[in-house]
């Protein structure tokens, strides 16, 4: 493994081949030299999260036309795409304008790269905005963070900004019209893959029923470095009991 991963230098990057989701080309809608995000995971791969705010507060963020203007140098390329996700160096809804910001990555999907899927991998902590939820109802696919399965998991594990719960990113999601998520597991002290923790998040799964829910490891050092790789063995084991208990597809990759 090597050191943490480098913050995104732009607003698009890649495209990166993803081990789910194909070439996919990356819009970020956070700073440049610091992470956004209204959480801290314990295994992030960029690192510790230095300003933990629930909002974009004070934050020096990428103008829509900015965003619209880079991504259309791109697409009209003619690249192979098979996604273009929301993504980057934090929380990409809790940019102020990303409702407006979907709306034009479809348009210019539709225009230049109609067959690819516009995607959004999210935290889900901006749920609670009916905005972010609309936006995101428009997505091919919306992917919601969900790592644990007990309150208490959660704020030791994610480790919110002050006023973000569980229930808060569950209730969220709930209120979308469809939605995939994905939960990265990882062994060791502090991990979230003993038995205990895979029932109350198999129960959790089972009450949301995404489309699909996504479970993984890491590759790239954590930021708290007591965690370890679960084994592809292991989550395929985990991936097929999930998928039996709870009557959705669970993948591992």
């Amino acid at each position: 493994m090597s050191a943490f991963l480098a913050l995104k230098s732009g607003i698009i990057y890649g495209p990166v081949s993803s081990r789910r989701f194909g070439m996919s080309l990356g819009i970020n809608l956070s700073p440049t030299k610091r992470k956004l995000c209204s959480m801290n995971c314990v295994y992030c791969q960029y690192g510790p999260t230095e300003i933990l705010q629930a909002t974009a507060k004070d934050a020096e963020l990428p103008k829509l036309s900015d965003v619209i203007w880079s991504l259309e140098q791109v697409l009209k390329q003619d690249t192979h795409l098979d996604q273009i996700t929301f993504s980057g160096n934090g929380e990409p809804t809790m940019h102020p304008e990303f409702p407006d910001m979907v709306e034009w990555a479809i348009q210019l999907r539709n225009r230049f790269m109609p067959k690819a899927k516009v995607a959004v991998l999210s935290n889900g902590t901006m749920l609670g905005n009916a905005d972010v939820r609309t936006a995101c109802d428009k997505l091919d696919r919306c992917v919601i963070k969900v790592d644990c399965g007990r309150a208490e998991t959660f704020l030791r594990y994610n480790r919110p900004a002050k006023g973000i719960t569980l229930e808060s990113v569950l209730d969220g999601a709930k209120q979308l019209k469809r939605f995939y998520t994905e939960t990265l597991l990882t062994a060791g002290r502090g991990g979230n893959s003993n038995p205990d923790e895979r029932a109350a998040w198999t129960e959790i799964i089972k009450e949301l029923k995404p489309v699909e829910a996504h479970i993984y490891s890491i590759d790239r050092p954590p930021a708290v470095g007591t965690l370890k790789l679960v084994s592809r063995e292991m989550m395929n084991k985990w991936a097929r009991e999930a998928t039996d208990t709870t009557g959705v597809t669970v993948k591992a990759f």
